[in-house]
């Protein structure tokens, strides 16, 4: 693996005399934070809420479609802007949340940022 090659060579370098003093106070550390941080971001993209959080989402969908039907029950007419505005509202932040949690396969994407590591990854090979 790449972190742990580079990890071992500078662990070599630390025991060189000549670059000892540099690669112990610099690039040790350097390295150790980096490894932590590649660590911290694959936990993160590999960390998602609990179903019960989506299943409370949609609860709260329904029980506010239901206050405001119950609301809308007693007008002689029905006002469609105003059904038709309230469930695209739902439905669009339901879409932004799912879609900012899996930020690889929706309309939000971050393709940006994939492109920069793939970049990084062949200058380093």
């Amino acid at each position: 693996m790449l972190k742990t090659d580079i990890q071992t060579q500078a662990i070599a370098a630390c025991r060189n005399p000549n670059t000892q003093p540099i690669a112990a106070y610099v690039l040790l550390p350097a390295i150790n934070e980096w490894i932590a941080n590649s660590t911290n971001r694959i936990v993160a993209v590999n960390t998602h809420p609990p179903f019960a959080i989506y299943g409370v989402l949609v609860g709260l969908a329904l029980v506010s479609s239901l206050i405001a039907g119950y609301g809308m029950a007693e007008a002689k007419t029905r006002s469609w802007l105003h059904i038709i505005v309230f469930a695209a509202v739902i439905t669009v932040t339901i879409y932004v949340i799912i879609d900012l949690e899996f930020p690889r396969i929706g309309v939000i994407r971050i393709n940006a940022t994939d492109r920069l590591l793939v970049d990084l990854r062949k200058k380093m090979g």
